[in-house]
């Protein structure tokens, strides 16, 4: 069981799951651990996406106060990027459109990959939370008014990008894990709408589909998804990120998580 008196917890995001559904979900699983307790105030260290899975730090106590310095800890990631589709997401959660594009060779991709290690601006997610004229990317694209405005570019720090699997995976997999992913995510996130889109776009597709399985080492502040989107631009082709799960944040590392899920569920292997 947790341990109430700690101030630092490695718990494991679960995919579909936000941030604050975890914290919450963790703070039940203290109180069941010690039901006499009076649970201290908490808050997350860096946000993970719903589609995304992995090391989420929680906080309590004095550690709150050192939340800034958490979260400029350098984080590790693994990758799946679908190559052949763009979304308005630059993940599978997102509308998306594909159009007939040439094979991707995997000696390519990595020698991309490698290009972007060190500090690299790219060009950040319109479905994203950074403020822009003091409004957050995501609302100015709920409003449909992405074009008013300049899609700012963030300068990522990245250590290490690696290709560590090249492969190509059955149309219908593919499909059944973007489902599966969708069907995960709670909340409004237009899954009805993304669905249809995704539906649509299977209906026409027959062969096998590239994935690149990625490593990212990086440190504060990446949009793994942006990644994906330009690593498919610099192919001269089309990419959005499959899924993520981030598997390190400084010393604290998925194996070492805590899990929130019921235990039935957290005994099954994350989503590498």
């Amino acid at each position: 069981m947790p341990d109430s008196n700690k101030e630092i917890f490695n718990i494991y995001k679960p995919l579909g799951w936000t941030p604050l559904q975890a914290l919450r979900a963790f703070q039940q699983q203290l109180k069941k651990s010690d039901p006499g307790s009076i649970l201290k105030p908490m808050t997350y260290a860096g946000r993970l996406d719903p589609a995304a899975e992995g090391v989420l730090l929680l906080l309590s106590g004095e550690q709150i106060k050192n939340k800034a310095l958490i979260l400029s800890l350098n984080k590790s990631y693994v990758a799946k990027i679908l190559f052949g589709f763009e979304s308005d997401t630059y993940d599978a959660l997102g509308l998306t459109k594909t159009e007939p594009r040439p094979s991707i060779q995997a000696e390519k991709v990595q020698k991309i990959l490698q290009s972007y290690i060190g500090d690299k601006q790219f060009t950040l997610p319109g479905y994203s939370s950074v403020p822009v004229q003091g409004k957050p990317l995501f609302k100015w694209a709920q409003e449909n008014k992405l074009d008013q405005i300049a899609i700012p570019k963030r300068a990522f720090k990245i250590t290490k990008a690696q290709l560590i699997k090249f492969e190509s995976e059955d149309s219908t997999r593919v499909k059944e894990t973007i489902f599966e992913m969708i069907e995960a995510v709670s909340g409004n996130f237009r899954q009805d709408q993304i669905k249809s889109n995704w539906s649509e776009i299977f209906t026409k597709i027959k062969q096998p589909l590239q994935i690149a399985v990625v490593e990212v080492d990086c440190g504060s502040g990446a949009y793994i998804r942006s990644i994906a989107d330009q690593l498919g631009k610099d192919l001269d082709n089309k990419a959005i990120l499959l899924s993520l799960v981030r598997t390190k944040i400084g010393e604290y590392s998925a194996k070492d998580s805590i899990s929130v899920l019921p235990q039935q569920y957290a005994d099954s292997s994350p989503n590498l």
